[in-house]
Protein backbone atom coordinates (compact mmCIF):
# COMPACT_ATOMS: atom_id res chain seq x y z
CA UNK A 1 0.00 0.00 0.00
CA UNK A 2 1.32 3.67 -1.08
CA UNK A 3 0.65 6.90 0.67
CA UNK A 4 1.41 10.19 -0.70
CA UNK A 5 3.73 12.83 0.99
CA UNK A 6 1.40 14.00 4.28
CA UNK A 7 0.89 17.11 3.52
CA UNK A 8 -0.50 20.45 6.09
CA UNK A 9 -2.48 23.37 5.17
CA UNK A 10 -2.51 26.25 7.48
CA UNK A 11 -6.42 27.58 8.74
CA UNK A 12 -6.99 31.14 7.80
CA UNK A 13 -8.41 32.11 11.05
CA UNK A 14 -4.91 31.11 12.54
CA UNK A 15 -2.87 32.94 9.71
CA UNK A 16 -1.27 35.76 12.24
CA UNK A 17 0.14 33.10 14.36
CA UNK A 18 2.09 32.11 11.48
CA UNK A 19 3.31 35.16 9.28
CA UNK A 20 5.87 32.80 7.56
CA UNK A 21 3.15 30.60 6.10
CA UNK A 22 0.37 31.25 3.36
CA UNK A 23 -3.14 30.32 4.82
CA UNK A 24 -4.93 27.80 2.95
CA UNK A 25 -1.94 26.40 0.88
CA UNK A 26 -1.07 22.64 0.91
CA UNK A 27 2.41 22.38 1.49
CA UNK A 28 5.01 18.99 2.95
CA UNK A 29 3.90 19.14 6.85
CA UNK A 30 7.60 18.07 7.34
CA UNK A 31 8.66 20.79 5.54
CA UNK A 32 6.80 23.31 7.77
CA UNK A 33 7.11 21.46 11.15
CA UNK A 34 11.20 21.49 10.12
CA UNK A 35 11.05 25.48 9.79
CA UNK A 36 8.78 25.98 12.41
CA UNK A 37 10.87 23.97 15.02
CA UNK A 38 13.97 25.91 13.46
CA UNK A 39 12.19 29.11 14.81
CA UNK A 40 11.53 28.18 18.04
CA UNK A 41 15.04 26.85 18.76
CA UNK A 42 15.52 30.85 17.91
CA UNK A 43 13.08 32.54 20.05
CA UNK A 44 10.78 31.03 22.26
CA UNK A 45 7.19 30.66 21.44
CA UNK A 46 4.10 33.09 22.17
CA UNK A 47 1.49 31.49 25.05
CA UNK A 48 -1.08 30.59 21.52
CA UNK A 49 1.96 28.66 20.16
CA UNK A 50 3.30 26.96 22.90
CA UNK A 51 1.92 23.10 21.87
CA UNK A 52 3.63 19.93 22.31
CA UNK A 53 3.24 19.08 18.45
CA UNK A 54 4.91 21.45 16.32
CA UNK A 55 1.65 21.46 13.88
CA UNK A 56 -1.46 21.50 16.08
CA UNK A 57 -4.42 19.83 14.82
CA UNK A 58 -6.28 23.06 15.94
CA UNK A 59 -4.33 25.15 13.63
CA UNK A 60 -3.26 23.16 10.64
CA UNK A 61 -5.75 20.18 7.96
CA UNK A 62 -4.12 17.40 7.24
CA UNK A 63 -4.23 14.89 4.55
CA UNK A 64 -1.76 12.21 2.62
CA UNK A 65 0.90 10.23 4.61
CA UNK A 66 0.83 7.45 6.94
CA UNK A 67 -2.14 8.00 10.17
CA UNK A 68 -0.34 9.24 13.46
CA UNK A 69 1.13 6.68 15.59
CA UNK A 70 -0.48 6.29 18.79
CA UNK A 71 2.63 6.29 22.02
CA UNK A 72 2.46 3.25 24.31
CA UNK A 73 2.75 4.21 27.62
CA UNK A 74 5.98 6.21 28.77
CA UNK A 75 6.80 6.13 24.87
CA UNK A 76 7.37 9.25 23.81
CA UNK A 77 7.10 10.18 20.20
CA UNK A 78 7.83 13.02 17.32
CA UNK A 79 6.41 13.87 14.27
CA UNK A 80 10.15 14.20 13.34
CA UNK A 81 10.35 10.52 13.21
CA UNK A 82 9.17 7.93 10.81
CA UNK A 83 7.10 5.69 11.93
CA UNK A 84 9.65 2.54 12.49
CA UNK A 85 11.67 5.19 15.22
CA UNK A 86 11.43 6.85 17.95
CA UNK A 87 12.89 9.86 20.18
CA UNK A 88 16.16 7.18 21.03
CA UNK A 89 16.86 5.48 17.96
CA UNK A 90 20.10 6.13 17.20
Amino acid sequence: MTHTVRQARLKREYADLYPWLTAGIWEVAANVAEKRLLLLQRQPPPPALATPRPLPDEHFEFRGGFPRRVARHGEQTSPRFGPEQSADSP
